[in-house]
């Protein structure tokens, strides 16, 4: 059989749920690096839109896609319609990750300017 099935498309959920519990680490720890940058005066409130979208995002998913892969197992929804639009959702969960990434090479490479302009070697 090459079609999917209701186990098939929960698995697919579920590495959904995966990714997600990955990028909440990453958010969380942006999250922190925001405040403490708002406390050291750097950052003001309000400046942190980008990380209340990857929250925004991520809630939401985190929220809907178990309620999704119950309806599924209970048969109150069909499986098709869901599979049709999980690759929408797969790939709003891959922007928010690559969004993600470029913050980490961007906080690397601020790090790696400002140990060049203070003359610190590691």
């Amino acid at each position: 059989m090459f079609g999917t099935s209701p186990e098939k498309v929960c698995r697919k959920i579920d590495k959904m749920m995966d990714e997600l519990a990955a990028i909440d680490e990453r958010i969380s720890y942006h999250e922190e690096q925001f405040a403490l940058a708002v406390r050291l005066g750097v950052a003001h409130a309000g400046e942190d839109e980008f990380i209340q979208l990857w929250r925004r995002v991520h809630d939401q998913f985190t929220r809907n896609l178990p309620k999704v892969r119950a309806a599924i197992r209970s048969g109150d929804e069909d499986y098709r319609q869901i599979n049709r639009i999980l690759p929408m959702t797969k790939r709003q969960i891959r922007e928010v990750r690559a969004d993600i990434a470029a913050a980490d090479r961007a906080e690397k490479i601020g790090k790696k300017c400002a140990r060049e302009r203070l003359g610190v070697t590691r």
